[in-house]
């Protein structure tokens, strides 16, 4: 919408919606800007898609928070998805618990296996990634990668993830 040009006005459900980010936050561990949007938009259905997808956190299971991040990754990696700020997000987010930069290039190579001749992450990405994880800077360039995946264990790098 702000892409458009077009601007929601004040509705008195601010409280509200603060109310509904608050609790997303707790509940998520993170908040990021692209769901402000859905928010403003639809309190109802943020309310309903928050509680859903917490439903991983809270119920506690056997999985650490590290590989349900590395899961999300994978998703947004996907064919099917390629939704290049879900993965930054889901990327800074599973280095925070703790992945690695092999973890996370493991799960991309596996994530767009099926995507050889078809359209993938890689070949969505134009330049390097780069995540700054404020300890240090790690980086995998995907730009180049023929036919798939490849990387040089030695010397990845995600640039611009988190910019």
């Amino acid at each position: 919408m702000k892409e458009e040009g077009i601007e929601r006005k004040e509705d008195g459900r601010e409280a509200e919606r603060e109310v509904l980010k608050e609790r997303f936050t707790r509940k998520r561990g993170y908040w990021h800007a692209f769901w402000e949007e859905f928010l403003l938009l639809d309190p109802e259905f943020f309310e309903a898609y928050s509680d859903f997808s917490s439903v991983p956190w809270e119920v506690g299971g056997v999985l650490e928070p590290k590989v349900k991040e590395l899961i999300y990754c994978a998703f947004d990696a996907a064919a099917t998805h390629l939704y290049q700020p879900g993965l930054k997000l889901h990327m800074k987010n599973a280095i925070k618990y703790g992945a690695t930069p092999e973890e996370i290039m493991e799960v991309l190579e596996i994530a767009t296996h099926d995507t050889y001749g078809k359209q993938s992450i890689f070949g969505t990405l134009q330049r390097p990634l780069v995540i700054d994880d404020q300890q240090e800077e790690v980086v995998i360039d995907m730009t180049g990668m023929a036919g798939g995946p490849r990387c040089d264990a030695e010397n990845l790098n995600f640039s611009e993830l988190v910019a």
